[in-house]
């Protein structure tokens, strides 16, 4: 369970990202303002006329708007084109009018970026997924379906005379970026994910397109676009294939994924009982083949290839990364899915290395909390994801860490972009100011005091008392911050009294780490201890202010402790 603190650093880090969208800044990525540029304002305007032309938008796409003063329909036309210069339409009349003679007089720049729409929602096949779904887990897995089945360009890439190039780092290519089909699945706690991502294994299968008996959701007018998972301008799209859609290089895209049909699933040994039980409850029996890759387990990659769901750990993947025959190493998924995906946060962990060098061609992130410290934090997801330019570390430094680090409103811009287009993120109840799914009423907080029994006051009164003097030792000595564990430990075991005293030892002294360090240099023990903690993943964050540690120490105890905590 997440402590108030975290929690709410984690929404506060990612509501900032999600609806606090900084509207002047959108588009500063793919040109420089003159340093005498100051925000005038901004305006939200509809789209009309979508019926006619051919593009589209996705969420949060960032589009162009061309004067057209020679329209003879209305002289104050502004065109609306989507990144690959698609025209998607024209920007409404009224609003037009007021922006057409400061464009014409080139006394303002104006830049604009699509807004969410709502997501059509979409039923999986009743010959698999035998429970009804949620009206939110219905557009959760439109939105799946139509993130795997896009064609469109990743986000920041544009098509210009026949080449492709990315307005963030400039480069320019001849062949076609390849898609993103994938992304980051960031539901809240409870909302039911794990069902959700099982529809998605039984609805979209190898070739790109969802079974026929998904398109029964109310009535045929309301299909799935596949470019963004929405609700098409129309009322009447048609769901398209990748396989055999023209591109815009006259090139048709190679299904790789065809023959492959087995997803991946990597949890935490913890959550594989979930997955489960989850399979249990909601699925036929024997409509999808599972293999359970954990403790003994076969070393042939045809014979996982036979399976439609195959599940294993972190830790396994993590065992066998040095492995050079490892089935996992040469198998090529059809999609891999990373649940609790905030446990590769630490991009130097092996585990991380692990998941970063699994063979796919769809990748899904699904994590109730993808930023728990920083926005650094999003950089092992973009590594595993492969959203180039992100996906590199050094891009990743210069387009979104550092000028985020400076207060460079470029940064958080794009951050912003980048996680509105492939990220989707639902809450149960409302919180600052968004609209919850399930509608919870406001919280209810009630104190109740309890009176100890004479046992546990006598208990409690006496580790109080040697914990008083401990921790006023520790303020003589100005080493409190150096301490902070043992003072949290001592207010743990204080607790623990209160429920029962058999939760707690007797003696203060037995459960107080000691203050002597070794170097572990000079312990194998200890050595091996600090190097397995490194290659699992764990992470050292303070339990007080949530950062890493500046340096990290083990006790002879093995006790891990960061003395030099700010």
């Amino acid at each position: 369970m997440w402590t108030a603190r975290r929690g709410s650093l984690y929404h506060q880090l990612w509501r900032r990202l999600i609806d606090d969208y900084d509207y002047d800044a959108a588009a500063s990525d793919s040109q420089e303002h003159p340093s005498d540029a100051v925000l005038v304002g901004f305006v939200i305007a509809n789209i009309v006329g979508l019926r006619y032309y051919t593009g589209t938008i996705s969420g949060r796409e960032m589009v162009g708007l061309v004067r057209e003063p020679l329209n003879p329909y209305d002289p104050n036309a502004i065109k609306v084109l989507n990144t690959r210069t698609v025209q998607v339409g024209h920007i409404e009349r009224a609003a037009a009018a007021a922006l057409a003679p400061l464009l014409d007089s080139c006394l303002v720049s104006v830049e604009a970026i699509g807004d969410e729409g709502k997501i059509a929602p979409l039923k999986p096949p009743k010959e698999v997924i035998v429970s009804e779904l949620f009206e939110h887990q219905k557009e959760g897995l439109g939105w799946l379906v139509g993130r795997e089945n896009s064609c469109d360009l990743p986000p920041f890439w544009e098509m210009r005379d026949g080449s492709y190039v990315n307005v963030l780092t400039n480069h320019q290519t001849s062949e076609r970026p390849e898609l993103l089909k994938g992304g980051i699945f960031a539901d809240d706690m409870g909302l039911g994910k794990t069902l959700t991502l099982l529809s998605l294994i039984a609805t979209n299968k190898p070739g790109g397109f969802p079974s026929s008996s998904t398109s029964n959701l109310q009535g045929e007018d309301e299909r799935i676009n596949s470019s963004s998972g929405r609700k098409s301008r129309s009322g009447k799209t048609v769901i398209k294939s990748c396989k055999r859609r023209k591109l815009d290089g006259g090139e048709v895209q190679k299904n790789e994924a065809l023959g492959l049909k087995t997803t991946l699933v990597v949890c935490p040994l913890s959550v594989l009982t979930s997955w489960i039980t989850q399979l249990e409850e909601h699925t036929r029996p024997r409509s999808m083949k599972v293999y359970l890759y954990h403790g003994e387990r076969t070393r042939e990659p045809e014979e996982l290839l036979k399976y439609d769901i195959v599940m294993t750990t972190y830790t396994t993947l993590s065992a066998e990364f040095g492995d050079p025959s490892s089935p996992m190493k040469e198998t090529e998924w059809f999609r891999v899915i990373l649940d609790e995906a905030h446990v590769i946060k630490n991009f130097g962990a092996q585990q991380t290395k692990a998941v970063i060098a699994l063979k796919a061609e769809r990748r899904w992130v699904v994590t109730g909390t993808p930023i728990q410290n920083s926005s650094f934090d999003l950089f092992s997801l973009m590594a595993f994801l492969r959203f180039q330019p992100f996906s590199i570390k050094s891009y990743w430094q210069n387009l979104v860490q550092r000028p985020l680090d400076q207060g460079s409103k470029s940064g958080l811009s794009r951050l912003q972009a980048l996680v509105g287009t492939i990220s989707l993120r639902r809450t149960k109840s409302a919180e600052n100011g968004s609209k919850g799914l399930v509608g919870l009423p406001s919280k209810t907080i009630e104190t109740c005091f309890v009176e100890l029994s004479a046992e546990e006051r006598e208990q409690y009164d006496r580790l109080e008392s040697e914990a008083q003097n401990t921790i006023r030792e520790y303020i003589d000595a100005d080493t409190v911050l150096h301490n902070y564990s043992t003072v949290l430990h001592i207010i743990l075991r204080l607790r623990q009294i209160c429920n029962d005293v058999a939760l707690c030892p007797s003696d203060i002294k037995s459960f107080l780490p000691s203050n002597a360090l070794e170097d572990v240099s000079q312990n194998p023990e200890l050595l091996k201890k600090l190097a397995s903690l490194v290659e699992d993943g764990d992470d050292f964050d303070c339990p007080v202010c949530l950062s890493p540690p500046l340096k990290t120490v083990i006790t002879c105890c093995l006790h891990t402790e960061n003395p030099e905590t700010p």
